[in-house]
């Protein structure tokens, strides 16, 4: 197996691992507020998740930019850059919002408001990781392919 052909199995693979922890974190905030009593406690938990996730996009976006810089070397474009830059923005303007001190002070109706934009904010997020990803891995099925002939 040439190395180039292992750099896109472990991009791959990352794209799976990030997919999976979307679905996990979807799940979690989608019933941040089903009770009551522990849905602040629920929601610290669910942004330290965010700051992995965070983390874990960034070390992917790096992944992703070497692997594909030197798959494609100068077909890389600036397109999937600012795709990576959006992405980041994105995920990072989600972790300012559930970082907002003032959701210590809601009263129940306001933390079921608010726990509804992080799972809207959150599904939007991941609809265009998903889309990101989906165009990535149909580049690196074509390349795959190519190298096999």
């Amino acid at each position: 197996m040439s190395i180039m052909s292992k750099e896109m199995k472990e991009l791959v693979g990352e794209h799976e691992a990030i997919l999976a922890h979307m679905r996990s974190l979807t799940r979690t905030v989608e019933n941040l507020s089903a009770q009551p009593a522990v849905a602040r406690e629920k929601l610290w938990g669910y942004r330290q998740a965010l700051y992995d996730f965070k983390d874990a996009i960034w070390f992917h976006l790096d992944i992703d930019e070497r692997v594909f810089k030197s798959i494609l070397g100068e077909g890389f474009t600036d397109d999937p850059i600012g795709e990576h830059q959006e992405i980041q923005r994105l995920v990072k303007d989600m972790i300012i919002l559930a970082d907002d001190s003032a959701i210590e002070r809601c009263a129940q109706p306001e933390l079921d408001r608010f726990c509804g934009q992080l799972s809207e904010a959150f599904k939007k997020i991941c609809k265009l990781i998903e889309l990101h990803i989906a165009k990535e891995n149909a580049i690196l099925e074509k390349v795959q392919k190519a190298l096999n002939y």
